[in-house]
């Protein structure tokens, strides 16, 4: 039986012996500063926080980066863009970069849109656009399973499942945006159904050409596939949701 399983969670870098990709459940209790010290309305887990020298930097995925505070440093010192008041996308930000060092890799460049995502959702606002981030994300993330699933999995879209944070974050400052000019909401149904009718009638060929696997497996497969269009679904709650969805699909996943 061929199936994709999950996008790859656990991927380490080591490209610099100062930083790496974690997840949060290998932190102990003892990393967590006590409640009265972390900032102002924000979690009970925030969104850094030290641990001796050791900054780590949690994020919407579940994944996490630690540095040590120089070498923190040291990267807001050479990426100023990163600060910049006016943020570009995402990836032109990346691909203006005159000097790429330790972000140069495949693996770096998911370290990148991870860091891009953290000062911007500072800039944002951490808790105001709490809702429209994780919606964002789920629709992007949802997306990128959708084409993992199809294509059985592949190394691009688990790089994607990290630069996700920083694609959604960029869209959550578009919204500030948005909301300010936004009038009276209106019926998306009709607009949003073909949107994602669009995915099930994808996700329906690929199966009918699958030749591989039995006719259960094609069955399990749509599926599992099918939840993801689901869950897209049910995120799209109005038209920018929509849009920034049709964007980021017809962005990244352009052979389809």
């Amino acid at each position: 039986m061929k199936r994709f399983l999950n996008i790859p969670l656990f991927i380490v870098l080591f490209a610099c012996n100062d930083h790496l990709i974690t997840k949060p459940d290998q932190q102990s209790d003892a990393d967590i500063p006590p409640a009265d010290s972390v900032e102002a309305g924000e979690p009970r887990r925030p969104m850094h926080f030290t641990a001796n020298d050791v900054m780590i930097l949690v994020n919407e995925i579940s994944d996490t980066l630690k540095y040590t505070k120089a070498a923190f440093k040291e990267i807001i010192a050479n990426h100023p863009e990163l600060l910049n008041e006016i943020p570009k996308d995402p990836d032109s930000t990346y691909f203006a970069l005159t000097d790429y060092s330790r972000f140069g890799s495949e693996a770096g460049r998911d370290e990148y849109y991870m860091l891009y995502a953290y000062f911007l959702k500072k800039k944002n606002g951490i808790e105001r656009y709490a809702e429209c981030r994780s919606k964002l994300v789920d629709i992007y993330s949802n997306i990128n399973s959708v084409f993992a699933w199809i294509q059985y999995g592949g190394t691009y879209f688990g790089h994607q499942h990290y630069r996700i944070t920083g694609y959604a974050e960029f869209s959550v400052y578009l919204y500030k945006n948005f909301e300010k000019g936004h009038q009276q909401p209106y019926d998306i149904s009709k607009q949003k159904n073909l949107y994602t009718e669009s995915l099930r009638q994808l996700i329906a060929a690929e199966i009918k050409m699958d030749m591989l696997n039995s006719l259960f497996e094609r069955m399990e497969r749509a599926r599992d596939m099918n939840s993801f269009v689901d869950n897209i679904d049910k995120a799209i709650t109005d038209d920018f949701y929509l849009r920034q969805a049709q964007q980021f699909q017809y962005r990244h996943y352009e052979y389809y």
